[in-house]
């Protein structure tokens, strides 16, 4: 498990030369799976840390989605305002 999340890290940077392009491959491949492979776990877990119950209902399934768009909308914006008031 943490050789597919450094993987994961490292596979997302471009910054470090030792990676090669296996490498990032790999760790992308795995982020990849580890996702759906995530969900599984949790439906079938008796104590988990998103219990689907929560996602049952279309209300709040929608309000999660929206907000989760929001956050990212936000942090977009954000993140490309400070690269236009820079000038770069």
């Amino acid at each position: 498990m943490l050789r597919t999340c450094v993987l994961t890290v490292l596979g997302e940077t471009d910054s470090s030369p030792a990676i090669s392009g296996r490498d990032r491959f790999v760790g992308r491949y795995r982020s990849t799976l580890s996702s759906p492979a995530f969900a599984v776990i949790e439906v079938r877990s008796t104590h988990a840390l998103l219990p689907i119950r929560v996602l049952r209902s279309r209300d709040r399934t929608g309000s999660y989605l929206i907000s989760l768009c929001v956050g990212a909308a936000l942090f977009g914006m954000f993140f490309f305002l400070t690269i236009f008031v820079q000038n770069v």
